[in-house]
């Protein structure tokens, strides 16, 4: 096991809550990346590339926009994809993620007519990239209005963007997203039915995408909830959820023909250092954590992921370095000026050894 000292007892803590034997062997390979669009913004993309890596992550998500009435990608999309070009040329591994505001969701035909064509543009335009998201966390309000039809409407937007991008690169992994909250398994079994209904006879996703949240960041990744919310220690309802909406259809679950589980988003806040600079506004945290804990919640998460939950091959934290607004997000593995958290060292070590297969599950 190729871990440091500090992470040891973080690792046996976990062993027993789980319920592990010393001896168990239930690692899977398991890509570990970081949601992080700084390529979009800033000029430096070997440098960019640098500090991702040194910060354990080979493999990055990063977020395309659509606005209906585009078919293609315009000049600032192609700004992007350039940028993008440039980092898959250093041998970072790209996962794109498409979407929009939750008024302009494409819930018509035409309008998914579409969203699919410029997804499929800026793919036709990175051969080195291979797995796309299609919206985000699409059972909540806050990113597709309205919720009424909103499972058969994203169950038609998934077939055609499938259909799409399968037809141009066959090698294409299509992603769906749902949230923790909103109650996701209904939402599954919303798209199971209309699945069913549309009488359709090939897939809509290569694999389901999921962004297991805690409550809040202090909430254990193994905690089980019975109300709706599906947190990573939900993973046995999400596959139950799965397997019996699609059941007898063309559409594999996970553990079948290649299809998984991604986590496409997680992530654990700290709270801003006393008299810093760094930060301003108000925390939207109730209970932050310490950099230390923060390196024992994701080590935690990671470790049941890979040792635990046989389905689940991704995991992407969120984000690379903390918003300097703290009504947003500090749940990077950097401060807000880029400088290491205590926690990205003991998190670059399990990641490693996650990726090399040297993660011992005791």
């Amino acid at each position: 096991m190729v871990c440091g000292r500090a992470i040891a007892p973080v690792l046996t803590t976990l062993a027993v809550a789980l319920g592990l034997a010393p001896t168990a062997s239930a690692a899977h390979g398991l890509l570990v990346g970081v949601t992080d669009d700084t390529v979009k913004w800033r000029g430096d993309t070997p440098g960019i590339v640098r500090i991702q890596r040194e910060a354990g992550f080979g493999t990055v998500k990063v977020t395309f926009p659509w606005r209906p009435g585009m078919w293609h990608a315009g000049s600032v999309e192609r700004f992007y994809v350039e940028r993008v070009a440039r980092m898959t040329s250093l041998d970072q591994h790209v996962v794109l993620a498409f979407g929009g505001s939750a008024d302009d969701a494409p819930r018509r035909r035409a309008t998914r007519q579409q969203f699919c064509s410029y997804v499929r543009d800026v793919v036709a335009q990175l051969p080195n990239v291979s797995e796309v998201v299609i919206w985000n966390e699409v059972n909540s309000p806050a990113f597709w209005r309205p919720q009424r039809d909103a499972p058969a409407k994203y169950t038609a937007l998934l077939a055609r963007c499938w259909d799409l991008l399968h037809g141009m690169r066959p090698d294409v992994k299509v992603i769906s997203s749902t949230a923790p909250s909103h109650r996701p398994l209904d939402f599954l079994t919303g798209m199971g039915a209309a699945y069913v209904a549309s009488g359709r006879t090939r897939p809509i996703v290569d694999a389901f995408g999921h962004n297991p949240y805690p409550r809040d960041s202090s909430e254990s990744p193994v905690a089980t909830h019975d109300d709706g919310y599906v947190g990573q220690g939900d993973y046995g309802q999400l596959v139950d959820t799965i397997r019996a909406s699609f059941a007898g259809t063309a559409q594999p679950a996970p553990g079948v023909q290649g299809v998984s589980i991604w986590y496409l988003e997680n992530g654990f806040q700290t709270a801003a250092p006393r008299r810093s600079r760094l930060y301003h506004g108000r925390e939207n945290e109730s209970r932050p954590l310490g950099a230390d804990d923060q390196a024992r919640q994701l080590i935690d998460a990671l470790k049941l992921a890979y040792c635990s939950q046989p389905f689940v091959d991704a995991f992407f934290n969120f984000q690379l370095a903390d918003e300097r607004r703290l009504a947003g997000w500090q749940s990077g593995v950097l401060w807000a000026n880029w400088r290491p958290k205590p926690s990205s060292g003991p998190v670059r070590d399990v990641i490693t050894a996650i990726r090399t297969n040297e993660l011992a599950c005791v």
